[in-house]
């Protein structure tokens, strides 16, 4: 079902053959099967890969934009390694490693959101924060009436997304403030993959 379903995605598709004969599996010969891709790679890098080319495409990537969106996907799939890295480096288990991945990778949905439908605006909210040495969460609330993190939570609950996913994009900026918080380790991980 799952080759199915890539098959009618020619994007997905080029992506998943692409990864998988990439030097970091070190294929001994090029695979051309997305049945033999799905196999080698897994249903959890198969399923990241895919949440990873939605967010892409969430970005408009329109000439006139003014942030740099190859800059913005590398730091969001950077915090997702990171955040992966600690995850385990501290023994989570296994099965919950992705989760840790994908909670990374959305940390900055509501800033992505932000980039595409109102990027000029949001380009004099970030000059803003760096011209007056203000956070740029309390720039964004000023002009939006909430900061990126809030947007990006509602998001993930429109997309029913889980609590811990939810917590760590709502509150991945203000980690201090949730150490003892249900979903806390998410957050704080979250927050230091992003500091990284």
């Amino acid at each position: 079902d799952l080759v199915k379903v890539i098959k009618l995605d020619p994007v997905l598709m080029a992506k998943v053959l692409k990864l998988i004969n990439s030097t970091y599996f070190g294929m001994p010969r090029e695979i051309t099967s997305i049945s033999r891709a799905v196999l080698l790679l897994g249903v959890n890098t198969i399923k990241n890969l895919a949440l990873s080319t939605a967010v892409v495409s969430t970005v408009a990537d329109e000439d006139d934009n003014p942030f740099d969106l190859h800059e913005v996907w590398e730091h969001a799939l950077g915090v997702a390694v990171a955040a992966k890295l600690i995850a385990k480096r501290r023994g989570v288990k296994l099965k919950d490693l992705e989760e840790y991945f994908i909670a990374g990778l959305l940390h900055d949905i509501g800033q992505i959101l932000l980039i595409s439908y109102v990027p000029k605006v949001y380009a004099k909210v970030v000059k803003a924060s760096d011209d007056d040495f203000t956070v740029l969460n309390d720039e964004e609330r000023k002009v939006f009436g909430c900061d990126h993190a809030q947007l990006g939570a509602l998001v993930a609950e429109k997309w029913k997304l889980t609590p811990n996913l939810i917590a760590a994009i709502r509150d991945h900026h203000e980690p201090e403030n949730f150490v003892d918080h249900p979903h806390a380790d998410f957050i704080l991980t979250t927050a230091a993959a992003n500091y990284f």
